[in-house]
């Protein structure tokens, strides 16, 4: 009895010293850094104002599901399928009673306390020693490192979730010394949160360490180390799927993030170690660590097992930060500077020291409280003898102190003298483009319009490679550039990105757009603002007449289309390109009669599908390129009875009387080869009767055209669209140019007699009269619906991936995002996996009892069944 409430006064003592420190950590944090961070009157970090951005989004549209619809403002297209930013959600009821900057401060200090609270649980856990479980704490609230994520990269979705890491290592390691299972799945459980708050700083620094810690955990053999390992990886990975799946999304579909020019990606040594570790926390690792192998060598009888995994962590991170030096980890150290790792090495850092006082401990208790005692007083005086600072890290926004224009709190400049109040006031169905990452930071945050290129990743690579295409056929082109053809190319993305507006901070339009005034409606010099006219550009949601022209084939076949159309600026006005499957198999004939023009290359499936459309007055183009046709049967309709796959190089191109010919000059045409050698191709030996010739290479038809009954058919043997982008020949492209406007009927409906009402992002209402399609400029995703008077409308993707919706003959059409089955479904999975562990951790002695009563009950009933099958067999023998 005594021993149980000796056992009951040392749990609420221990408990009780914890509440008194994290008490006085908390005081001692808001004296050095808090109340100056709360209500510092100078924006601190980095991307202070891309944090502030978001939470004014997230508080107003608090998108749901967490994978939805997330317009992100500093991508100018919606990022669909993104980021969960869980620190947006958390900081909501703060917001009930501050206003957003002060909410947002107080939840930064709150996880920043939180991380050191969390860290003093964690290394009494490991010493069970109070004294130098203090001392390790002030070393890490003295380090620069800590707050580097804050006060320097000033992101709160990365600052906040800093305590997963020390909070889960204390779960792991209280598992570890008391074999109960209800740690390992709280570790789990909060490994698996810190996934959705922050998918990819986590997974480096959360789920990993954690993953390495419960390898090498002491006590445990291998089949028990096996199954914790399963069991942690499944609960965290199925918790944090939505984090996981973002992680996805980025590794295998996006773009990359390219190599990184900045110092900052590669590791300055020592100079980074210098400017944010604290050297206190090698010394005492080293003493202690020391300290440690001199008792091994005089007592062997101490295992260095305990060791094993904040060592094992420690060499992690410095290979990270070694790969990073040598460039091997270009993309990823883009994104995560070593330096962004700096705060978690010293914390595992000073984890071996802990450990290493543990198994001082392990020889003499009072050894271990004498040198502990004379370590914390060193570090305390050392500490007090030189000011904790603070790094801190201004934004870099045009113009500096921005806040002075922007922000109501510290206005004292009017934001017209930024911003002219006419672009502020712009309508919010066209884009911004604005090219200065320090305007990008925080201009959406004053006027909630859409830009279109920005300060982070997008998680998908094509669009970021539209936005590429953008930004180099729009700001500082080449002097040697062909004019007609640099300026098609402009005005084509102009309108295909739904752009209104741009800015030249830094750099600014061509002079052949900015000194035409039929495309500048618009402009202020200084600084410099310019409008585009409606008449070259197209909002970001308008209903058109356009006619829609379905493309069949791959996804690089599609994008040479799109960069020929962009050649001849055939843009939205006149055509929408729709991004069909690449099989012709995947189409059905019904879908086919919702396109008046198709067009066929790099394609795969059997072409007689289009044997219908055709008669019933479908007009479509054919590129065979150069595909073996030898020994398949033609198509009736296709205009020529036999085709030779040739190799020809050249310029002997042959003039017919096409009207598709016209204006076309064929001494322009580059010469056929690839790289310096021939160029394979279909020519046509023989075309069939009323099939006309359309161009002509060393006197045999590779162009034709042929009316089939109420359609037209023309085709290519040439790989036309590959030979125009490889040569970037204006002239050909003007040739392609003709090819689809003598397949498509030209709007006969202006533009502009429709609205367009846009409540909340999601949401959509187009309502008019006289148009046969919707043209929808964001980011395809099948989580957007269209309706019409109760009925489903089908969302095509087009343009740059965006969205068209054919509308026939409806008036008004209802677009909603309401998030699809993946969306959805990771969602659900994260909460029904985190609601059963939870439920488990509650109930988990009636959850065990029933399942070993259910289990017991099934082997009986199954040894009973098997005895009598034996029985019976042996009867029948």
């Amino acid at each position: 009895m005594a021993k149980i409430l000796f056992t009951i006064f040392l749990g609420l003592l221990n408990l009780a010293i914890f509440v008194v420190v994290s008490v006085l950590i908390v005081q001692i944090l808001w004296v050095i850094f808090g109340k100056d961070y709360v209500f510092w009157n100078d924006i601190i970090g980095s991307d202070y104002f891309n944090a502030l951005t978001y939470l004014i989004y997230f508080t107003k549209y608090l998108p749901f599901p967490p994978t939805g619809y997330l317009p992100f403002w500093n991508e100018g297209m919606p990022q669909i399928g993104g980021y969960p930013f869980f620190s947006f959600y958390l900081v909501q009821p703060l917001t009930k009673y501050f206003d957003l900057m002060t909410s947002m401060n107080y939840y930064s200090f709150a996880t920043l306390a939180l991380f050191f609270i969390a860290s003093l649980a964690l290394f009494w856990q490991v010493s069970k020693n109070w004294i130098i479980s203090v001392g390790l704490v002030a070393i890490l609230m003295s380090t620069r490192a800590t707050y580097y994520a804050l006060t320097t990269g000033g992101f709160i979705a990365s600052a906040s979730s800093q305590w997963y890491l020390p909070l889960v290592l204390f779960f792991i390691f209280r598992f570890a010394e008391h074999s109960q299972t209800h740690y390992l799945i709280l570790a789990s459980i909060l490994t698996g949160l810190s996934l959705v708050h922050q998918a990819p700083i986590n997974l480096l620094l959360t789920f990993i360490p954690a993953i390495i810690t419960l390898s090498l955990l002491p006590n445990f053999k291998f089949g028990k180390r096996l199954r914790n390992l399963i069991i942690f990886i499944l609960i965290s990975s199925l918790i944090g799927s939505i984090g996981l799946y973002v992680i996805f999304l980025q590794m295998f579909l996006g773009s990359g993030t390219g190599s990184c020019q900045s110092t900052q990606c590669w590791g300055e040594y020592p100079i980074h170690l210098i400017r944010w570790l604290n050297p206190l926390a090698p010394l005492v690792s080293t003493a202690s660590l020391f300290v440690v192998v001199i008792l091994v060598l005089f007592r062997r009888k101490i295992s260095l097992s305990y060791l094993l995994a904040p060592l094992a962590i420690l060499t992690y991170f410095v290979i990270y930060a070694t790969a990073a030096y040598f460039k091997q980890i270009n993309g990823l150290a883009n994104v995560i500077f070593p330096t962004r790792v700096f705060w978690a090495a010293n914390l595992v850092l000073l984890l071996i020291g802990t450990a290493s006082f543990y198994l001082i401990g392990k020889y003499s208790k009072k050894v271990s409280y004498f040198l502990s005692l004379i370590f914390t007083l060193m570090i305390l005086f050392v500490i007090v003898q030189k000011p904790i600072d603070i790094h801190k890290e201004f934004t870099a926004t045009v113009p500096m102190e921005v806040e002075k224009y922007a922000i109501e709190k510290f206005k004292t400049h009017e934001l017209s003298e930024v911003v002219p109040n006419w672009v502020l006031d712009f309508d919010k169905n066209w884009r911004i483009d604005i090219s200065s990452s320090g305007l990008v930071q925080w201009f959406y945050m004053v006027s909630e319009s859409p830009t279109v290129r920005g300060y982070s990743n997008h998680p998908l690579g094509i669009h970021r490679d539209w936005q590429y295409f953008l930004g180099t056929s729009t700001r500082n082109l080449s002097p040697d550039l062909d004019q007609e053809l640099a300026k098609n190319r402009a005005l084509f993305l102009i309108d295909a990105f739904g752009i209104g507006i741009f800015e030249g901070f830094e750099s600014t339009y061509p002079e052949f757009i900015k000194n035409d005034s039929q495309i500048i409606a618009r402009f202020d010099s200084n600084p410099y603002w310019a409008q585009i006219s409606a008449d070259f550009s197209s909002p970001i949601v308008s209903a058109t007449n356009s006619a829609p022209v379905l493309f069949i084939g791959d996804d690089f076949g599609y994008q040479n289309f799109i960069r020929i159309l962009a050649m001849v600026n055939l843009n939205s006005k006149f055509v929408v390109p729709i991004h069909g499957p690449k099989s012709l198999a995947k189409i059905s004939a019904k879908e086919l009669e919702l396109f008046g023009a198709v067009v066929l290359y790099q394609y795969t499936g059997k072409l007689d599908k289009l044997d219908n459309y055709l008669k019933n007055g479908g007009k479509v183009f054919i590129d065979l390129g150069s595909n073996d046709n030898r020994g398949q049967k033609l198509p009736k309709f296709l205009p020529v009875e036999h085709l030779n796959l040739v190799e020809s190089k050249g310029s002997s191109w042959g003039p017919t009387d096409s009207q598709i010919l016209q204006k076309i000059d064929l001494d322009k045409f580059s010469q056929l080869s690839y790289k310096g050698d021939s160029w394979k191709l279909n020519q046509a030996s023989k075309i069939k009767p009323g099939a006309s010739p359309v161009l002509l290479f060393n006197g045999q038809p590779v162009i034709v055209s042929h009316q089939y009954q109420k359609g037209r058919v023309i085709f290519s043997g040439l790989n036309l669209p590959f030979h125009i982008v490889e040569n970037n020949n204006l002239e050909e492209a003007k040739l392609l140019k003709n090819i689809i406007l003598a397949l498509v009927t030209q709007p006969t409906v202006a533009t502009g007699n429709y609205q367009v009402q846009r409540p909340k992002p999601g949401l959509i209402a187009v309502s008019g009269k006289g148009f046969t399609g919707i043209n929808f400029k964001e980011n395809y995703h099948s989580g957007w619906k269209a309706r019409t008077n109760g009925q489903n409308l089908k969302i095509y993707k087009a343009g740059l991936d965006f969205m068209y919706i054919p509308t026939g003959s409806a008036s008004t059409i209802m677009l909603e995002f309401r998030g699809n089955f993946l969306t959805w479904g990771l969602y659900y999975l994260a909460i029904i996996s985190l609601a059963a562990s939870l439920i488990y951790l509650l109930f988990s002695k009636p959850i065990n009892f029933i399942l070993l009563l259910g289990l017991s009950k099934l082997r009986k009933f199954w040894q009973s069944s098997l005895h009598k099958k034996i029985s019976k067999l042996l009867d029948e023998e």
